[in-house]
């Protein structure tokens, strides 16, 4: 019996362990933090991360194809529920939300948590803007819960703005 009791403790303490590194491992960092399934994801754990998250997925650093495009495609894991509100600033979807060449096409996934109080609120009076979380989707959004969302938008007469809690426009 003290035998197999010594066996369950060791394995206990290697899980524990394995699982501390793992979250170790998953803030927003300049190159992904974690893999899993085969992909790198960055850990999003912050409102201030969730806000760099979007800003490193919709700048662009040049002129070539994938200096223009290359961080659309990559993945996000939150580790931790998120009060947009702490930001104390106006949210900018995940993905461009002026035009449909630079959609997010990675995958985000929620891990089961929570983006509450989420304002996006769209001030471009040109139209044809896209609102959500994601302006633009492609990619794959899982186990996420949104809740206390906000959305504004001012649209020129004859433009279309596309308005969804998870993406203004999915394609």
């Amino acid at each position: 019996m003290i035998c197999k009791a010594l066996t369950f403790n060791k394995l206990m303490t290697f899980l524990v362990c394995w699982f501390a590194l793992v979250g170790e491992a998953l803030a927003l960092s300049s190159t992904p933090d974690t893999t899993f399934g085969g992909k790198s994801y960055y850990k999003i754990a912050t409102c201030q991360d969730l806000v760099d998250f979007s800003k490193k997925v919709n700048t662009n650093t040049g002129t070539s194809y994938s200096q223009k495009y290359g961080n659309a495609g990559i993945n996000a894991i939150l580790m931790a529920d998120i009060d947009v509100s702490t930001c104390n600033t106006n949210f900018t979807p995940i993905g461009n939300y002026t035009t449909t060449s630079n959609v997010y096409s990675g995958t985000f996934n929620g891990n089961g948590h929570v983006i509450s109080k989420l304002k996006v609120a769209n001030t471009i009076t040109s139209g044809g803007v896209y609102i959500g979380l994601f302006g633009c989707l492609t990619g794959s959004v899982d186990n996420l819960i949104i809740y206390d969302l906000t959305m504004t938008t001012e649209t020129a007469t004859g433009k279309d703005d596309f308005v969804g809690g998870i993406a203004g426009y999915l394609n």
